[in-house]
């Protein structure tokens, strides 16, 4: 019913499928009258294993194909990147079509802004339990990010080091700049990461419309203790709490699936000071390579999408 084509990675919409389930649940129901069959058990444990990576038979179910879908042909490749979520959906994953919603933070997360009517589909199928598989996906795609910049920070370690020292000094900049390679290949990854992050939000916020449509009576106790967490409170129990609300769809100040992603990335021969200091040698790099924007045609504000076209509106 999801129409995937696996050569094409082309795959229908989802607020197609929604529709197809939907009137076929109805002709069920109609059967229903005139055969000993439950059929709301029988859909609802259907669509149950549908929010799984794998049904009962092992195969792929509709969360594992419109995951699949996104990461690899909407987040994955630099050159698919545009700037509007409705063509990102559109021109990439070839299911979407949203018009309100634009990968910057002032459109996603406004209160004016409209759910889009694909992703609050998706999340109709797949739920909480297949978003939190998409988003663990995604989190692996950043991973995967953050390892290639620290591999480029610790190539250039010293030419960084020598930056960070020579921060008020000119003409020593200018000279170190020449021996930096790879700055355009670190704004990609940072616009990359930022892209993934900025989708991951507008799907946790669809997320909250849904539940919050279909068990308002959960989401305010979720709420209440999402609120009584402050800085005082022991980090786990923070990142308990915080794992509990982002799986309902809530913001929350810390990521947990963010730092159980970046914190797996961590080996036993790395220290904290050593990590602190690659990250301190990345801003560095960043910062340094924030010139390069200037000349890329692509940097220029639309006002029509709401953002830039190179989407450095996500770095």
């Amino acid at each position: 019913m999801a129409h995937y084509n696996q050569t094409t990675q082309e795959i229908g919409r989802p607020s197609d499928l929604l529709a197809g389930i939907r009137a076929y649940t109805a002709s069920l129901h109609t059967l229903s009258r005139y055969l000993s069959l439950d059929v709301t058990r029988l859909v609802k444990n259907v669509l149950l294993q549908q929010t799984q990576p794998l049904d009962s038979y092992g195969g792929q179910t509709i969360t594992t194909l419109y995951t699949n879908c996104n990461s690899q042909n909407l987040l994955w490749p630099p050159a698919a990147l545009s700037t509007a979520v409705h063509l990102l959906l559109m021109d990439c994953t070839r299911f979407a079509r949203c018009d309100n919603y634009i990968l910057n933070h002032t459109s996603i997360f406004s209160p004016s802004s409209l759910i889009c009517p694909e992703m609050q589909a998706l999340a109709e199928l797949i739920g909480p339990y297949g978003l939190k598989f998409l988003s663990e996906n995604l989190m692996w795609h950043i991973t995967s990010q953050v390892g290639e910049l620290k591999k480029l920070v610790i190539e250039n370690m010293d030419v960084l080091v020598q930056m960070r020292a020579n921060f008020d000094k000119p003409e020593a900049m200018a000279n170190l700049q020449k021996r930096l390679p790879a700055g355009e290949n670190v704004l990609k990854r940072m616009t990359i990461i930022g892209v993934i992050l900025s989708f991951r939000a507008m799907a946790q916020d669809t997320l909250e419309d849904i539940m919050q449509k279909h068990c308002p009576y959960l989401m305010g106790p979720i709420e209440s203790l999402r609120d009584m967490v402050s800085p005082d409170t022991d980090i786990k129990v923070t990142l308990t709490v915080f794992e509990l609300a982002s799986a309902a769809g809530l913001t929350c100040d810390i990521d947990p699936a963010l730092v159980a992603a970046v914190a797996s990335m961590r080996t036993d021969n790395s220290s904290v000071d050593e990590e602190y200091k690659l990250t301190c040698l990345l801003l560095v790099y960043i910062a340094v390579s924030l010139p390069i924007l200037a000349l890329d045609p692509n940097s220029y504000y639309s006002r029509h999408y709401g953002g830039h076209h190179n989407n450095i509106h996500c770095l």
